[in-house]
């Protein structure tokens, strides 16, 4: 950074031109700040028993992330690896601040501190009745209710990535069975998350049919037929 040439410059600062970056500059130097067009979500994998779940959020001088006591509720649920989990989302103006995060019981006499978190990205935690885990990301998965009849299934994404690699792409990950039905599935990256993928199902033998263009993050479940997949 410099004053267009005038005598005046910044140290260097290295970056990598793979995303949109941005930057607070002053006289002194140059920082990397997160995204302000960005919100953020806290996700809860809720294993407290209690009726209700609520986040509150503080930070000394500062709004309250999550309006007065007891915070907010669940904005709505998202199933990640065949778990559902809570999603809270926080508002605009909070990017790059602290706060002290406490679940409760929607204020009815239960609740504990979870601890201080930056908002500079979407946060994980698995809650039990005594005690939270802060954790990764799970990722996600994308399943198939296999009716094709073919001996192998292959999934391939092309796109904002090649989420599964290159071509053929992703073998089978596992099975699962939920809510009565077996499926095959193949397990999305963290890192892709939010991005735009086109799916391509194949068997690697001559047969493909395009799926449908989706965007990852959560789960996503399909019905794969000879000719073509539905989504459910």
């Amino acid at each position: 950074f410099n004053n267009g040439g005038n005598g005046i410059q910044l140290g260097d600062f290295d970056v990598t031109l793979a995303q949109s970056m941005f930057f607070a500059v002053t006289a002194e130097g140059v920082s990397m700040i997160p995204d302000p067009r960005s919100t953020y979500s806290i996700y809860v994998l809720d294993k407290t028993g209690w009726a209700a779940l609520s986040i509150y959020g503080w930070q000394t001088d500062e709004p309250e992330i999550f309006g007065g006591w007891s915070g907010a509720v669940p904005s709505g649920e998202v199933s990640l690896c065949g778990e559902t989990w809570k999603r809270y989302k926080i508002g605009d103006g909070f990017n790059g601040k602290s706060y002290n995060i406490i679940f409760n019981n929607a204020g009815q006499g239960s609740q504990y501190n979870v601890m201080e978190i930056s908002i500079d990205r979407d946060w994980f935690f698995v809650a039990e009745p005594e005690k939270v885990t802060a954790t990764e990301n799970p990722g996600s998965r994308i399943f198939f209710e296999d009716k094709t009849g073919w001996a192998t299934l292959r999934l391939y994404a092309w796109g904002d990535a090649e989420a599964f690699g290159g071509w053929p792409g992703a073998s089978v990950g596992g099975e699962q069975t939920l809510g009565g039905v077996t499926y095959k599935y193949f397990s999305v990256p963290a890192d892709a998350s939010g991005k735009t993928l086109n799916l391509i199902l194949n068997n690697n033998e001559g047969s493909q049919y395009n799926v449908a263009k989706v965007v990852a993050g959560q789960d996503l479940f399909f019905t794969a037929n000879p000719d073509g997949a539905v989504q459910k």
